[in-house]
Formats: structure tokens, sequence, C-alpha cells
């Protein structure tokens, strides 16, 4: 049990550096740090109070910026998660379940997957971008939203998600390439490819947007 305690002790060392890191926003930095660490937990029970089991989530982000030039940056962002309680017990495989990443690259670790505790890490943005005035261009995991709704988006074809998932604000990303043009009049034309690890999952699409009489089509 050592090693997930020293796992949530670090979790929690980092937290003065994320503070300072926050503050120190007046002057523009080669390197930015943000993240935040939060906890969830759940408690069950079938038939009778007193047959009461829980589960704990210690959820911990690292958020990574390097600016490399004024229009060139690259970004790391990784998602740390602790389970622990009774209910994994219930929930035999747990551990193997939440190690998967529909990506090409396997950027995920379990670090433990024991019955009462699970300790899972995964990368699930590492992009270069370039902004310019009329051109930005991503290629990495990455997010990929062109649908806009509360719940479900169902023009969302890169990556679909459970809504049930709520503590996953970032949602998942896409190992793909996304280039986008602005005209004026907010007019914009997107091409965006994520390529599968099999030649009937690749993901090719475009998106032409535009505002006509205050409706944006």
């Amino acid at each position: 049990m050592t090693i997930w305690k020293t796992i949530l002790a670090s979790f929690f060392l980092i937290i003065p550096f994320f503070l300072k890191a926050q503050e120190e926003t007046a002057k523009p930095s080669w390197f930015e740090m943000r993240g935040y660490i939060k906890d969830l937990q759940a408690i069950n029970f079938v038939d009778r109070v007193d047959s009461l089991t829980s589960v704990n989530l210690l959820h911990n982000r690292f958020n990574f910026k390097f600016n490399i030039s004024k229009k060139t940056s690259a970004r790391l962002e990784i998602r740390n998660r602790i389970f622990y309680g009774d209910q994994l017990k219930q929930m035999p495989g747990f551990g193997n379940s939440i190690n998967r990443y529909n990506g090409l690259l396997n950027l995920s670790k379990l670090w433990v997957n024991e019955k009462t505790i699970v300790v899972h890490s995964v990368i699930d943005r590492v992009l270069l971008q370039y902004s310019g005035s009329k051109w930005d261009i991503k290629a990495g995991r990455q997010r990929i939203n062109w649908g806009i709704n509360t719940i479900w988006n169902p023009n969302d074809i890169f990556n679909a998600y459970n809504f049930l998932d709520f503590d996953y604000e970032e949602r998942p990303g896409n190992d793909a390439i996304r280039i986008q043009h602005c005209f004026a009049n907010n007019t914009t034309l997107e091409i965006a490819y994520k390529p599968g690890k099999y030649a009937d999952e690749n993901i090719a699409a475009i998106l032409y947007k535009f505002n006509q009489k205050k409706y944006e089509l």
C-alpha cells in the first residue's frame, strides 16, 4: 500500500505550486502549469440501510502549456484518479475497464489494481498548436467538439461521450489533426481528420459555419 499512499501525498503537496502559478498571470511565461484536485464520495445500499457500501474518488489533474513562440504552443494534460472503498469489491475488473482509451497511442497507466483500491493515470491532451490571425492548426490528442448542447451532441462524430460521466468536464480527446480558417463576419471553415487503428475507423469531416440573418448555419 506504500505506492498509493505516496501518490496520494504528492497530490496534496503539489497544490501550493498550482496556486503560485495561478497568481503569476500578469506576465506571460514560456511555461504555464495549472490543475485541480477534488473528492467525490458515493454511497450505495440495497434493500436495507445497514448494507451501505461506499466508494471514494480522488481526482487530480495537471495541465501544462509551453509557449514556444508568439503563435506556437504545446499542451500536455494528465488525469489522475484514485478509487478506494468497499464498493469496488462489487465491481470485478473495474480497474481494467477504466484502463482503456480510444486513441492511436496507449498513454494510460494502471498503477494499482486491487479489490479495494485502483490508481489510474492517462494523458488525455498532448498537442502542438499554431494560432494566427486567420489560421488555427492543432495536431495531437485534442478535443474536437462541433456540437453545442446541454447533454448530448448528435453531430459529435469525433468523440461522443457518456453524459452520465459528470466528473469528466474536459471530456476525452482525439488523436487527430484539425485545421481552421477564419473569414469575415464570423465565418469559419474547419477540416478535421482522426486516423483509426483500422481502415474502417478513420474519420474525416469538414465544417463550414456562417451567420445569416442572426442565425448560425
